[in-house]
């Protein structure tokens, strides 16, 4: 910023006429103060800018529970449950309410959390349902939570943050205590099994696992898993659910074994297809504890029944753990499996299957018949296996299926805020989806890189499998009439990702093999990406026509009619590609804060900032969404946004405009 930037030249006298009607000392003071203002001036604006952004609440690990009841008074001699809010900017924080009401105790302040914070609160007995809101000297935030909001689209839970509830009990759980014992703070459980079996018998309840408490051997349930999550103990419900915590501030708490081929296989572990033959079952919360597996299972497998005979389990909500399999040779970390209305946020991810390299290893896999789910604000990281995330549906008992009722095309899935790096391919792969359907499938606000360090697969990826049975006699054979291979449009939404890749086949592209059939029309739309190749070897996009064969770089969207994009910034190996199908393309460097850290904030002065759009069309022209409200920190994004996940650190903040008309008098 310069001087000559913050005044109104017309307004202020020039020296030679100061010096025409003053003496030479009160020149000299005018000079003076009109230097002093201008400095002080732009101190004001530095400051401003510099300012920390409002508050924002992401999510919550509790959505409902007593506030009543608690036996521990550690932090009060009465209330109800604790609750860990998840957010951004909540330092120097003045307050924080519920439903507009001081009936909370601070158990803990901010403290970091992945790329962002977390405060545990304890719900006092005046707490009545509603919103968190919190003050900090930049501004309030009152709610409803970000992910609430999402929330009331997908996991269609209630609309507010929180629920308190009429019933349901506090128990904890502590290496002091015994299964024979209450359940209290001062008489506890002994094992998280018998609590589960205990607690989810009925709805609204929260078991608390204090520190060491571990489950590392199988549970007796003849499932392989230190945990097994029986339909006959998941008896919550949308609106009061059963939840498994770790007390506040334990870091310790873990379920499943963690050396090389040890038993069980899994940590926890639904039953599943045959075994959950009831509908309406799960709606547990778990969070903040360390799931491992060094077997042939793997650390979380939520599962349920037939999507056909409406078995799914549902309502999950899996929220800040610890999953890692870092001495596994052959399993998915963390796998949702025939289930619905699934919240899966602000999880570490993380080592997965380091012995071996598998190319059926994902990190995160949302697999066969689970829709309508929610991953967000999420790290993954370092998986030597395939993908970081990834979607697929196909038939379980694929290639020979005699009366299997399972294997339809995803819908209903937002995937976004997530950091995605250090995967041996695909970054993330989204696998048979169908757009058309509910609330659409959008990937968005995701930072994706250092992928594909195999050579193999794109950073992002869209495509529909070869085992996916698209045959419309298969599902004659049960009684069904729609094929279900995926319609379009709308399209499938990628949008204010920022991706760096170095190694495979690109930032982004799809596939699509020969079980494509006739009337699939399902299509990509892509925009205010930053797709930056930091190798001569990686192409920014990876199309293919529905045929399978490779697009050419002229193609027409006639022509190679699978994807489509606008305003996307790409950079790193000369122009951008696929002029005629990615329109208003920048070639410019974004300029991050450092790349070679993978820092991709956006310096000042960035090409990026403002470069997006606020509103993306499909490619037809008749479908629209707009850019997400907020960046990957949090930061509100203005209009029109920036391209890539992150906004710039200082655009949120309304500067004071400098003073017009800015003179001084002589006394």
């Amino acid at each position: 910023m310069h001087f000559r930037d913050m005044q109104d030249h017309s307004a202020i006298p020039t020296i030679s006429s100061l010096r025409a009607t003053h003496g030479q000392n009160e020149v000299l003071f005018l000079m003076r103060t009109k230097w002093v203002l201008l400095v002080c001036l732009l101190a004001v604006s530095m400051a401003t800018a510099q300012q920390t952004p409002p508050p924002i609440i992401f999510f919550t690990d509790l959505i409902a529970g007593p506030a009543s009841g608690n036996s521990d008074t550690t932090y009060g001699s009465t209330g109800g449950v604790y609750v860990t809010l998840y957010g951004n900017f909540l330092d120097n924080f003045t307050s924080v309410q519920l439903n507009n009401a001081s009936c909370l105790t601070v158990v803990s302040n901010p403290t970091a959390w992945r790329w962002y914070e977390r405060m545990v609160v304890k719900l006092g007995t005046a707490c009545t349902s509603g919103n968190f809101s919190i003050t900090t000297a930049s501004g309030t935030w009152s709610g409803p939570t970000v992910a609430t909001s999402n929330g009331a689209t997908l996991y269609g839970g209630p609309s507010i943050d929180f629920t308190v509830a009429a019933s349901g009990h506090i128990y904890y759980v502590a290496t002091s205590g015994n299964d024979g014992s209450a359940g209290s703070f001062s008489s506890p459980w002994r094992t998280i099994p018998h609590g589960v079996q205990t607690a989810g018998t009925t709805s609204g309840n929260v078991i608390y696992v204090e520190s060491g408490v571990t489950a590392a051997v199988e549970d007796g349930q003849s499932w392989g898993a230190a945990l097994t999550m029986r339909p006959d103990w998941s008896l919550g419900t949308r609106t009061s659910p059963n939840a498994l915590v770790a007390y506040p501030g334990v870091t310790n708490v873990q379920i499943g074994c963690n050396s090389a081929n040890c038993n069980p296989n899994y940590g926890l572990r639904c039953v599943d297809t045959d075994a959950w033959t009831v509908s309406n079952r799960g709606y547990w919360t778990i969070a903040g504890i360390n799931f491992r597996s060094g077997g042939g299972g793997g650390p979380i497998q939520v599962a349920g029944g037939e999507l056909v005979d409406n078995y799914q389990s549902k309502g999950w909500r899996l929220v800040a753990n610890d999953v890692s399999s870092p001495n596994s040779n052959n399993t998915t970390a963390f796998q949702l499996n025939l289930t619905d209305s699934d919240q899966v946020l602000g999880n570490y991810i993380h080592d997965v299957v380091l012995l071996t390299t598998s190319r059926l290893d994902q990190a995160f896999y949302l697999s066969t018949d689970s829709n309508k789910t929610e991953v967000g604000w999420n790290e993954i990281y370092n998986n030597k296996g395939r993908g970081g995330l990834q979607s697929h549906s196909s038939n379980l008992c694929y290639p020979s299926c005699n009366g299997d009722k399972t294997g339809f095309a995803l819908h209903d899935i937002w995937i976004h805020d997530n950091k995605v790096h250090h995967i041996n391919e695909e970054g993330l792969l989204v696998d048979t989806v169908d757009p058309s359907v509910g609330n659409g499938v959008r990937v968005y606000n995701n930072v994706v890189y250092d992928c594909a360090v195999d050579g193999n697969g794109d950073c992002m990826h869209h495509q529909l499998s070869g085992d996916y049975t698209s045959s419309s006699s298969y599902y004659a054979g049960m009684g069904m009439t729609n094929p279900d291979y995926g319609n379009s449009p709308p399209p499938l939404w990628w949008y204010n990702n920022t991706v760096y890749a170095t190694g495979g086949n690109g930032t982004f592209g799809n596939w699509w093999p020969d079980v494509h059939v006739s009337g699939q029309t399902v299509t990509d739309r892509v925009a205010n990406n930053i797709f930056y190749s930091g190798s001569a070897s990686v192409p920014y996009l990876d199309p293919e026509d529905y045929t399978g064969a490779g697009c050419s770089n002229s193609d027409t969207f006639s022509a190679c009619g699978t994807e489509s994009g606008t305003t996307n910034l790409m950079y790193g190996n000369g122009s951008p590609t696929f002029p005629n199908l990615y329109a208003s393309s920048l070639n410019v460097n974004p300029q991050f804060l450092n790349l070679s850290g993978f820092d991709f904030h956006l310096q000042s002065g960035s090409p990026a900032i403002g470069a997006g759009l606020h509103s993306i069309v499909d490619k037809s022209g008749t479908k629209s969404i707009t850019a997400p409200t907020y960046d990957i920190d949090g930061r509100v994004r203005p209009n029109p946004p920036s391209v890539g996940a992150y906004e710039y650190g200082s655009t949120t903040v309304t500067k004071p405009n400098p003073p017009t008309n800015l003179s001084a008098t002589v006394q």
